[in-house]
């Protein structure tokens, strides 16, 4: 197959990436997440036929983006159909069912008992086991490796505290499954990406959010505000007389 220039492929890479995360997440059967997606030629060449495109109607007057480097150039679409077919057997292999996060879960359930700052040579695997039993079990599952070593019981303070802790732990979970919780994250989601950071890489310490356009045309209101800016002028902190030191 003849070399094509890599230019012929501008303006398409993130196109099929967020294609390919859509596609994913979709519930339907992996045969059609490959189908649609061996078809995404098609759809960049601007086919959306609804057997090949997943568009709904209310998108078929919208104007969409053209590859036109690929309905000129046959042997850029084959090359792009190439890489589709080798990257589609993803879709064989990933389940959206699942995900990292009860791993993460453990991760951080285990450095709480094998802090990374310390080197325990003779208990790390003791370490590890507690934290795996505690993760899977719960407090109960601590409660009763200490009855099956002969270990007293811990003082019931600690034991309220860690029953307690459980019974929060559950809430919060049932309640970051609801509908209402769902919805209240995707709102702060979207609130986040209306506040501009400051130019630079830390944005000077602050954050920029922009002013309705009404305020903007304003001459006594500045086009931007930026928050926690302090009230008054502070006096520079003294610095102690100390290692010799002089103003």
């Amino acid at each position: 197959m003849p070399i094509v220039d890599s230019k012929k492929f501008h303006g398409i890479k993130n196109r099929l990436k967020i294609f390919f995360n859509t596609l994913l997440d979709k519930h339907i059967s992996k045969e059609q997440k490959l189908f649609y997606w061996l078809h995404a030629v098609d759809h960049l060449i601007g086919n959306h036929s609804p057997e090949y495109c997943l568009h709904s109607t209310k998108d078929e007057e919208k104007e969409h983006f053209i590859w036109t480097a690929g309905l000129e150039n046959e042997n850029a679409r084959n090359h792009l159909l190439e890489f589709l077919k080798d990257s589609g057997s993803v879709f064989q292999i990933v389940n959206p069912n699942y995900a990292t996060h009860i791993n993460e879960s453990y991760n951080a359930r285990s450095c709480r008992f094998n802090p990374k700052h310390t080197n325990y040579l003779s208990s790390y695997e003791g370490r590890t086991d507690i934290a795996t039993i505690y993760h899977n079990e719960g407090y109960q599952g601590l409660l009763e490796l200490r009855n099956l070593s002969g270990i007293k019981p811990i003082h019931p303070i600690l034991r309220d505290s860690l029953i307690e802790e459980h019974k929060e732990k559950k809430l919060r979970s049932e309640r970051e499954k609801t509908e209402e919780y769902r919805s209240a994250r995707s709102e702060r989601r979207k609130s986040r990406k209306l506040i501009v950071k400051g130019k630079g890489d830390y944005g000077n310490g602050q954050d920029v959010e922009i002013i309705s356009n009404e305020s903007q045309n304003s001459s006594e209101i500045p086009k931007y505000v930026i928050a926690g800016m302090p009230q008054e002028k502070r006096e520079p902190f003294p610095l102690p007389q100390i290692h010799g030191f002089q103003e």
